[in-house]
């Protein structure tokens, strides 16, 4: 910033004087735009890196499912949670996971969105089973989200009728 007897105001990282007086690199402009406009002959790069670009903020509904259910007996019923942007930018997400025994509805997608979530105890020895499901968005401030998912699977009642003699 250059030295000046005269009164000075700063937006971000660019600087001029008040209206009326010239700086040796800030030049009022157009007073149709009001007496504080000025510009420089990098305007356009100072006003990018000082006001702050719009960023995409990835934000789940819930980070844990729980499910139970008996072995042979069906499956649970599907559960949901929300992908959403909390930020100013587009968000671009997708969803990760491996698990022979769960499943969701969408793997990628823009915007904001329901993923439904099922599990087919199919297969499964009764007992506790944990995994992670990961949402990332792409360029997304806070790049990854985690759902942590249970699933609890119930052996089977063997009933033995009772022969009283």
């Amino acid at each position: 910033m250059w030295h000046s007897t005269h009164e000075i105001f700063s937006i971000g990282a660019i600087s001029c004087e008040k209206p009326g007086y010239k700086a040796p690199f800030c030049q009022k402009t157009d007073t149709n735009r009001g007496p504080w406009h000025y510009e420089t002959p990098y305007s356009d790069r100072l006003l990018a890196a000082a006001l702050p670009s719009p960023v995409a903020i990835l934000r789940l509904s819930q980070t844990d499912i729980h499910f139970t259910e008996a072995q042979n007996r069906g499956q649970p019923v599907a559960q949901s949670f929300t992908v959403s942007n909390i930020g100013g930018a587009s968000l671009a997400w997708t969803v990760d996971e491996e698990i022979p025994w769960l499943d969701v509805s969408s793997r990628s997608g823009s915007g904001d969105a329901i993923i439904t979530v099922t599990v087919d105890p199919a297969g499964l020895l009764p007992g506790s089973y944990l995994d992670t499901i990961r949402v990332s968005g792409v360029d997304a401030q806070d790049g990854q989200q985690i759902v942590q998912v249970s699933f609890f699977v119930a052996g089977q009642r063997v009933y033995i009728p009772a022969v009283m003699r």
